[in-house]
């Protein structure tokens, strides 16, 4: 179309909506167009609104446009919607005597207005030679339905021409949908048994298959069950689908009795409808299934076990768990972990009387993944219990519980004699405990009151327990400690004071470093000094005991740890204790660093001072990102 034709049809459009709002009589004037000498964009806009609007008036002016190449379509569109049946006899009338596309076209609308008058003259067109004509009767055939159409359809169903017989049978089809939804039961079941006798293709089989399902009673559990233990994939996939709806409780009840014979993607779409239903009618299903021979489908049992109330389940899902393959063990577990109803917790401390080792792990393992506060008593009695599975199981829930009233009773359990390997599952839950602790004070003085009882090497893990909680009465031990002839109780008794929550034991490490000079200790004590002053919120005290570690650091690698920190302090002292240490030619990039930092806090303040502290830097520091920060702190442009 040129742009003047385009022209033409957006006035025609405006004219067309003008008249609309004018109140005209809009069916006049839109046969007017059809009458006149307007182009085709013109009267094909007229058309389509004869449709909306059109009566058996416009019948006539549209009949005369259907043997037009150019007009054919839109006449035919609008007497295809129009309820009148005047305009269905124009089609009619015009099909005789038209050809090749337009006659297809005329057949086409024939259909959807689904006029059984028109079928006399449909039928034979099925044996029409062009075989576009043939396939598009075929078609109508099918929308209008009917015995007269259900008849020559399954006469010809086997034509074999190109194109006619797929039409033929999928006509059939629709034929046969329609007697099914106005209740001619017999009348479906007899076409879908034709159509499926000799489909032309898998989709029309599949198609029939189906209808014949849906539509015959009789033959409906015989025609699922079979496709779901046989090999016809097809087929197989449709009856999936038609079980998972879940419709047909009585097929669904004939499939659960073959259970054994299907294959595993046949069991789930059973279990699937099954779990469509109240947890009840599931049950059975779901019991078939966790003795299922197809992994997928125990593994889907367990799954769905989650979501059913029934305690009776909790033994099953523990040797799952306990003895499955990895995914059936995965979702036991989960399972476990999340089975509701008011006998749940029951079972499950019931089942933990009797069960195997393995199995008790288990359940012991759900209970702290259930979250159940409610059972420390029983989870301490197995945390004593000889069998290792066992033990660690309920240590692993009780660490994930913390429940504070488990400290006591957890100290006296790990106080017993036994290996460092077997105590520490122990200190991890007693770890976990504490640190939870809502009342710090009195879990301290439980840790406390258990030191004792400790064997020399169990004393070793009591220490982070009071690093953790780090109240004052826990720190007074752990100072103690620092005196104790074990060097490995005074080595972690170090490292638990250089993380405390505070800078309570800087003074006693630093003298501790004093006291054994060149000595790992004398490392390990300074550098836990030096960690642990950070937190004093004093920065003179801070600074002091940064400057005496730096008095007795033998190596540069504790020096520079020092000048880090004095590095954060922005007061005039610092700057010149990290000055001084610009002359040690091993610190000086640590030294300026910290010079810098320092003094970058400082420049509005103390510009002077700052200055001379950035050109000290400048004759000792080559790092170039170092003296870039001090050339601007002078006032220096970039060379």
């Amino acid at each position: 179309m040129n742009m003047k034709c385009i022209h033409i049809s957006l006035l025609i459009g405006l004219f067309l909506l003008n008249a609309s709002a004018s109140g005209a009589d809009e069916e006049a004037d839109f046969i007017s167009i059809l009458k006149s000498n307007a182009g085709v964009p013109a009267k094909c806009a007229a058309c389509f609104q004869l449709r909306r609007v059109g009566t058996s008036r416009s019948v006539p002016a549209l009949a005369r446009l259907l043997g037009q190449e150019r007009l054919s379509h839109a006449a035919r569109h609008a007497l295809e919607g129009m309820p009148h049946p005047e305009a269905g006899a124009a089609l009619r009338q015009a099909l005789g005597e038209s050809s090749g596309l337009i006659k297809a076209g005329l057949i086409d609308s024939l259909g959807w207005r689904a006029e059984p008058e028109a079928v006399p003259l449909l039928i034979p067109l099925l044996s029409d030679e062009d075989a576009t004509i043939a396939a598009a009767a075929a078609t109508s055939l099918g929308r209008i339905g009917g015995a007269e159409a259900v008849a020559a359809l399954g006469a010809l169903r086997n034509v074999a021409r190109a194109g006619v017989p797929s039409s033929v049978q999928e006509a059939l089809l629709k034929c046969a949908e329609r007697l099914h939804a106005a209740g001619d039961e017999a009348g479906a079941v007899s076409v879908y048994l034709d159509v499926i006798e000799d489909p032309v293709s898998t989709p029309i089989r599949v198609a029939a298959w189906l209808g014949l399902a849906l539509s015959d009673g009789a033959r409906r559990i015989g025609l699922i069950t079979t496709a779901l233990s046989g090999t016809d994939r097809p087929i197989q996939r449709s009856a999936l689908k038609l079980i998972r709806t879940g419709e047909h409780p009585r097929v669904l009840q004939a499939c659960l009795r073959q259970w054994a014979s299907l294959p595993a993607d046949s069991q789930l779409a059973l279990l699937d409808a099954y779990l469509m239903q109240d947890a009840t009618t599931a049950l059975p299903a779901i019991r078939f299934a966790m003795n299922s021979r197809h992994l997928p489908v125990r593994v889907a049992a367990w799954e769905a076990l989650a979501d059913v109330d029934d305690p009776s389940s909790i033994p099953a899902l523990a040797r799952a768990a306990a003895d499955g393959d990895a995914m059936e063990q995965e979702a036991a577990r989960d399972s476990l972990s999340r089975v509701h109803g008011p006998g749940a917790r029951a079972a499950i401390l019931a089942h933990l009387d009797r069960a195997e080792p393995q199995h008790k792990a288990e359940l012991l393992r759900a209970l702290g993944e259930r979250g159940d506060r409610a059972t420390a008593k029983v989870l301490l009695h197995y945390a004593a219990a000889e069998a290792e599975t066992v033990r660690l199981a309920a240590l692993e829930s009780l660490r994930k519980l913390a429940l504070p009233e488990a400290l006591t009773p957890l100290l006296a359990l790990a106080a017993r004699p036994m290996s460092a390997a077997e105590r520490k599952p122990f200190m991890r839950t007693l770890y976990a405990v504490t640190a939870a602790s809502p009342d710090r004070d009195q879990a301290t003085r439980s840790v406390i009151g258990a030191f004792d009882r400790f064997p020399k090497e169990g004393r070793r893990g009591l220490l982070p327990l009071l690093g953790s909680l780090g109240t004052s009465a826990a720190l007074e031990p752990v100072l103690v400690a620092l005196d104790d002839p074990d060097a490995e109780l005074v080595k972690e008794a170090v490292r638990v004071l250089g993380q405390w929550p505070t800078a309570a034991p800087a003074a006693e490490l630093l003298e501790l470093a004093r006291k054994a000079p060149g000595s790992t200790l004398q490392i390990l004590a300074l550098r836990a000094c030096i960690q642990v002053v950070g937190k004093e919120p004093d920065t003179a005290v801070r600074l002091g005991l940064l400057k005496e570690s730096l008095s007795i650091a033998r190596r540069d690698e504790e020096k520079k740890q020092a000048l880090g920190q004095i590095g954060l302090i922005p007061t005039p002292a610092a700057l010149e204790t990290a000055v001084e240490a610009l002359a040690d030619p091993n610190l000086s990039d640590e030294a300026s660093l910290a010079v810098l930092s320092i003094a970058e806090k400082l420049a509005d303040a103390y510009p002077e001072l700052v200055k001379r502290a950035a050109t000290l830097v400048l004759a000792q520091c080559e790092r170039p990102d170092l003296v870039e920060r001090a050339r601007a702190l002078c006032g220096l442009r970039s060379p």
